[in-house]
């Protein structure tokens, strides 16, 4: 099945809901939704009181209508599994679907963009999951996911039998739909919605030392667009009277609380997906109305003029979410039905991008450390036809020699969120087969060339390192709440047994 029949399968899932029908398992055939449906069956047969059918499609037509506003039809394909093998010390399994929110997202120039645009695609996806699993265990609501402005960090909670306490220790309270947690060494700052309809969200932060979570920001931002460095924060948010949300750049010092307008959107302008390094930010600006892209830069130490990096047109391959570190810049492009998506990379103020890698995984790519990595796709011939392969790559900015960290694997073994580095470690998160949905992050030493298991059971997704720390997105099992976890490296490194 390719990405548009995917595709066209999920609006096929949803119609089914919206007419308040219960899809049937037989006509589910891409294998992830019928994997996910399957489940959510059987939570519910473990669960009591049962739900009577009409009760069942009242509640689905009541949550599908709630959700059709804000849905993005997700084809950049999620990962298959395959067969499972060992847990050992190389990652070596593959398997279930992921339960925590992804933060993929669509743009203007993809078709149909309401306000609701700033609610990711895996955001909404994530949704879907947890009111399905909730929808079919009695639950015709879902629970709250806000908290007051602050919050004292809870204890951790207990074990599950059998299962490996994560390293770190839960810097959050649980909830059913954080966004991606992102770390400069000294805080950790996340978004959650602060409302069940999605109307809200706000920014949370926590000093990693200290342990009391408090509000940043309350605003209508998207949950995977944030970023930290030295103790700012800067984040995109719409504006609710903007038909297409009409995204703007925002920063706080958190140490300050001073605020600032980093690019205030005017005539329709989307600016969205900043990314901080120093005094230093990046963007993704899009024109809707002309299909204009540009990667901005800006120094907002001097709030100089925004510059250009690059600038493409309707016409030409779209622009990915840029990251940085120091002066170097990173990015991908290619839309969902592109056949390849190069990565790209600049010095802010010196030359023209180049192209460092000719496909990777798009959203799949970080910089640190002086370090850039990238999942890069590549087609092999086997016995069957060709296949598309993954291989994790680490790239140092200066040298320009690349490591190949974990790979070639097969396409969808690798989890959907970015891998992370710092510039001495490289983090990921990869699929486990098990009797239930597992994923596990793992780190990679470029120095040792060693490579250690971070967490054990559980789902863990979306790390993320810098100063010493990695942060990361934790769930004890699918329906259950997900809590932001922190450790020190040295941490992990010491209980992995690494020297």
């Amino acid at each position: 099945m390719n990405e548009r029949e995917r595709a066209e399968q999920l609006d096929q899932f949803i119609d089914r809901l919206l007419a308040g029908k219960p899809p049937a398992l037989d006509e589910i055939t891409d294998p992830e939704l019928g994997e996910l449906y399957s489940l959510a069956k059987a939570v519910r047969a473990l669960r009591t009181p049962a739900v009577q059918a009409i009760d069942f499609a009242a509640m689905a037509a009541r949550v599908a209508q709630a959700l059709q506003p804000g849905i993005q039809r997700a084809t950049d394909g999620e990962p298959r599994r395959p067969a499972g093998a060992p847990e050992s010390h190389v990652p070596e399994g593959a398997g279930e679907p992921d339960f925590a929110p992804s933060t993929a997202w669509r743009r203007p120039t993809r078709g149909v963009r309401l306000a609701a645009e700033l609610l990711a695609a895996a955001i909404v996806l994530g949704l879907f999951t947890g009111l399905l699993i909730a929808l079919l265990s009695g639950r015709a609501e879902p629970e709250p996911a806000g908290s007051p402005t602050v919050t004292p960090m809870p204890a951790a909670s207990p074990t599950p039998l059998g299962q490996r306490e994560p390293p770190g220790t839960p810097v959050s309270p649980p909830y059913q739909l954080p966004g991606p947690a992102r770390t400069d060494g000294d805080y950790a700052v996340w978004v959650v919605p602060a409302d069940p309809e999605l109307t809200r969200f706000e920014i949370q932060a926590v000093r990693l030392t200290e342990g009391e979570v408090v509000a940043v920001a309350s605003v209508l931002a998207h949950p995977g667009r944030l970023d930290i460095d030295r103790g700012v924060v800067v984040w995109d948010e719409a504006d609710p009277s903007c038909p297409t949300g009409c995204p703007s750049v925002h920063a706080r010092n958190l140490a300050t609380g001073e605020t600032l307008a980093v690019a205030d959107s005017e005539g329709g302008i989307h600016d969205e997906a900043p990314a901080i390094s120093g005094s230093s930010v990046v963007w993704l600006r899009i024109d809707p109305n002309t299909g204009y892209q540009a990667i901005m830069a800006r120094d907002i130490a001097r709030m100089a003029e925004p510059v250009a990096l690059t600038e493409r047109t309707s016409a030409q391959l779209e622009l990915g979410p840029p990251v940085i570190d120091g002066e170097w810049v990173a990015w991908a492009e290619g839309d969902d039905d592109a056949p390849q998506h190069p990565l790209m990379l600049v010095r802010i103020g010196a030359g023209r991008p180049e192209v460092v890698a000719t496909d990777v995984r798009p959203l799949s790519y970080d910089i640190g450390g002086g370090v850039l990595v990238s999942i890069e796709r590549s087609s092999v011939q086997g016995a069957e036809g060709s296949a598309v392969v993954e291989t994790l790559v680490a790239r140092r900015l200066d040298t320009g020699e690349t490591t190949v960290v974990r790979g070639p694997l097969p396409d969808g073994r690798f989890h959907s969120s970015a891998p992370a580095t710092d510039g001495r470690y490289v983090f990921w998160a990869e699929y486990v087969a098990g009797e239930r949905p597992v994923i596990r992050i793992w780190g990679h030493d470029l120095a040792t060339r060693r490579t250690f298991a971070v967490t054990g059971q559980g789902i863990s997704t979306d790390p993320q390192a810098a100063g010493g720390w990695l942060v990361w997105t934790y769930r004890p099992a699918p329906n259950a709440g997900a809590r932001i976890y922190a450790a020190r490296v040295e941490e992990i490194i010491t209980r992995s047994g690494q020297p």
